[in-house]
């Protein structure tokens, strides 16, 4: 029988598996959850930032395309190419997005002043077109490392070309020309073949005149004068030349057209059709282009061609301008979006001739308004980055930056956004400044070529045919001239 310490013993012993188990479920519970990643801790300088907003990092956004678009956006939705990028850093370094939060302010004095703002100020950085300036550094601003590096480019407004007659410049005049005289070549040559087919029929009775005593099937050079004028004149028995010119000039423009007889004739029409459909297509494709790309009238190329006209620029941009170049720009003011429309209208509506502005800007609206027109390189070259407040320690800047650093090693992140978000596929035309495209003649030429091989096809068929009537009707006249001898 067991004592009473052996009983005490196997209680202990079968109760201590359990005390085991749980410890080991909650030592896996802590190891799982101490392995979930957290955002980096508050720096003490920004304790008072995150207990204005429930311990919310937030990230304050205004709109700069392409760098940053906001405006009438969800707070998840927005996007750009600084917005993306941060974005990819988070799920990257697999910072906890429940403790970061977007928005969007409608002034960029305003965003500024509240990252400046150590008393009330909310934002935990700046994300979206600050670019690495000398003076919020030497206010204590704490930037990341470069996201992009661009400078300042000039835009104009592209002129349409006004000249009356400049819808005919599509075609070079030898092009119109070469379809004038083909038109009406081309009807000569349906009424002659027409003709010649016809000829290998009797000639009919309206063919011969009431005061010819001669027989029909005996035509002496009299009636062959007359029945020639007849059908050139009223088309007897085919249509007249006057008939074919107009049809064949008339299908240029649509308004008339030729319904031959012969196959010879058919064969012309066909490739002269072919011709004028192709004629048209390219016409109208030229007109388009040139309207839609127009020509520049414009003598500004370079950043020393500003000196002579109206330059429209921000007061940072207006700076450089007057340091590097000795040019006095018009300053706009540059703190909302409807900045941003003025500065683009004026340059529209002729206010300025010329506006000088970031690269990535001057970019995106080249691609985006055909009536807008990138000019020459970027100069002046400058960094963009995030943007942290006064006393943000380098705990914070540099989780952000080997975040930035890792992704471009493995993923090439900003060469793929600037692809996506500051390269635009161009939504119009490329533009000539020199001039519009124009069709020369030596570009159709080839349907010219076609146009003869039919011509040549037509003869060949209509040789034969009419070299047996000239046959039959010789026999026929030595016939009865061997009789009227008799």
């Amino acid at each position: 029988m067991p004592t009473a310490t052996a009983c005490v013993s196997k209680v202990v012993s079968i109760s201590r598996g359990p005390v085991i188990l749980t410890t080991l479920i909650l030592a896996s519970l802590f190891l799982l959850s101490s392995s979930q990643p957290e955002a980096p801790p508050p720096p003490a300088a920004n304790v008072a930032r995150l207990n204005r907003t429930n311990n919310i990092r937030r990230i304050c956004v205004v709109e700069s395309p392409p760098l940053a678009y906001c405006e009438g956006r969800e707070n998840n939705n927005f996007t750009g190419y600084d917005v993306d990028l941060f974005r990819a850093i988070l799920d990257f370094m697999e910072f906890n997005k429940s403790l970061w939060e977007f928005n969007c302010f409608q002034s960029r004095a305003a965003v500024i002043a509240d990252l400046l703002d150590e008393d009330a100020g909310t934002c935990y950085a700046i994300v979206g077109g600050a670019i690495v300036d000398q003076l919020y550094i030497g206010q204590g601003v704490v930037y990341s490392y470069p996201t992009y590096k661009q400078g300042i480019r000039i835009m104009i407004e592209s002129q349409p070309r006004t000249d009356m007659w400049s819808i005919f410049s599509s075609f070079d005049l030898e092009v119109w020309l070469a379809l004038i005289f083909t038109s009406i070549f081309a009807g000569v040559l349906v009424w002659f073949f027409e003709e010649a087919s016809a000829w290998r029929r009797p000639a009919t009775e309206v063919d011969s005149d009431e005061e010819d005593d001669e027989p029909r099937d005996e035509p002496t050079k009299k009636h062959w004068k007359r029945r020639i004028r007849r059908r050139i004149l009223s088309g007897v028995v085919g249509p007249s030349v006057k008939d074919t010119i107009w049809g064949t000039t008339g299908t240029v423009v649509g308004v008339a057209g030729c319904e031959p007889m012969s196959l010879a004739s058919r064969i012309i029409l066909f490739a002269y059709g072919f011709m004028i459909l192709i004629m048209i297509a390219l016409y109208t494709a030229a007109v388009a282009a040139d309207i839609v790309t127009t020509s520049l009238n414009s003598n500004i190329n370079s950043f020393q061609d500003l000196k002579n006209f109206k330059v429209g620029a921000i007061a940072r941009v207006a700076d450089d301008l007057k340091r590097l170049f000795d040019v006095d720009a018009i300053v706009y003011e540059w703190d909302s979006s409807d900045d941003q429309t003025k500065l683009l209208d004026d340059l529209r509506n002729n206010v300025v001739d010329a506006i000088v502005h970031d690269d990535s800007f001057i970019r995106y609206w080249d691609s985006q308004d055909c009536s807008l027109f990138a000019v020459g390189d970027a100069t002046a070259t400058g960094d963009l980055a995030f943007a942290f407040p006064p006393g943000t320690p380098s705990t914070v800047t540099n989780f952000v930056n080997l975040g930035m650093l890792q992704l471009q090693r493995e993923e090439a992140i900003m060469d793929t956004l600037e692809k996506n978000e500051i390269n635009l596929a161009s939504k119009c035309p490329s533009a000539d400044p020199d001039g519009a495209f124009q069709v020369t003649f030596q570009m159709v030429a080839g349907l010219w070529v076609i146009l003869l091989a039919a011509m040549g096809c037509s003869v060949l068929l209509l040789l034969p045919p009419m070299f047996l009537v000239w046959l039959k009707q010789r026999r026929h006249h030595k016939q009865k001239s061997l009789e009227a001898k008799h």
